[in-house]
């Protein structure tokens, strides 16, 4: 089976950085798309290595295509025994497209593009 989403839309908050014991950069942002009937969804996206580089030079309200794949994981709290599931996408490319910001272009830019596979 083939996990690939393709997914344009507003970042809703400036992405955030972290770092991994072995010093793999991890940014982590959250972009709204809208379905045709204007109906929003939230979506937590995360970039690794050099994508994440590009990712940490966007900011709020840029609108963005990200390509990446779903990624599901199962959280069971160990109090209560409920398990939650928690989608989120892994973005392999990201690319500013516009933005919704004062004074700035809303032309393509796609000098922001980079291409990485990172194996898990």
């Amino acid at each position: 089976m083939i996990n690939k989403i393709i997914l344009m839309g507003k970042i809703t908050t400036s992405p955030e950085s972290t770092t991994t014991s072995n010093n793999l950069l991890i940014a982590k942002m959250t972009i709204v798309s809208s379905d045709s009937n204007g109906k929003e969804t939230k979506i937590p996206v995360k970039c690794f290595g050099k994508t994440a580089e590009i990712a940490l030079s966007l900011n709020y309200n840029d609108i963005v295509l990200v390509e990446g794949k779903l990624d599901n994981n199962i959280y069971t709290n160990p109090s209560s025994g409920v398990s939650y599931d928690n989608c989120s996408v892994i973005g392999y490319t990201v690319r500013k497209i516009g933005s919704n910001q004062p004074n700035q272009s809303s032309q393509p830019n796609q000098s922001n593009e980079v291409k990485e596979i990172i194996p898990f």
